[in-house]
């Protein structure tokens, strides 16, 4: 088993889901980062979607653990998909600031999934603007849908802030608190 880690639009992961990941691996745990380029068009445009899934879904091996932030997000609904049509599992996939839609159905290869969620995501606020069956603002109001294999957490009640913006849970202080809380340490 390992953490992969699916970052944001306009990003490389270094300064979000990597961070996350170089302190799992610091604490001895297996991880690999996904390296793609999106933009907020793309997360309109199947192709480039698809694109990246076919990227992650060559690394991805049964019981790995999905760590997702914001359009990453989107892009672990889409390779749930693509594996439960093939009977493969994601055990666990975390969530933080899922710009996906918050009624969502989730696909059935999904086990357990925690979504990490602010009201005062204002970012995600954007989503609304170009409808959707996909994107969406499950990162700030929650999940609305009918599975019951999803924990929703509030990102400031989880550490303890109440100042925190789209991306502030990647600051080194919260990076810490989460890790642990990922890999149950």
């Amino acid at each position: 088993m390992k953490y992969i880690g699916l970052h944001g639009i306009y990003s490389n992961g270094s300064q979000s889901t990597d961070l996350i990941l170089r302190n799992l691996q610091h604490n001895n745990h297996k991880v690999t980062g996904v390296s793609y380029s999106l933009n907020v068009l793309d997360l309109y445009n199947k192709r480039s979607l698809n694109a990246v899934v076919d990227d992650i879904e060559h690394i991805y091996e049964e019981n790995d653990v999905i760590i997702a932030h914001s359009a990453g997000c989107v892009l672990t609904i889409l390779l749930a998909q693509r594996l439960a049509l093939r009977g493969i599992k994601i055990p666990v996939v975390w969530f933080f600031n899922a710009c996906v839609d918050n009624k969502i159905t989730l696909p059935k290869s999904i086990g357990q999934l925690y979504n990490i969620r602010d009201m005062h995501d204002n970012i995600l606020l954007l989503t609304r603007i170009i409808p959707s069956d996909l994107i969406g603002d499950l990162g700030r109001v929650g999940y609305e849908g009918k599975n019951q294999n999803v924990t929703d957490l509030h990102l400031r009640q989880l550490l303890h802030n109440d100042g925190l913006n789209h991306s502030d849970i990647f600051e080194r202080k919260n990076v810490e608190t989460i890790s642990r809380i990922i890999a149950g340490d």
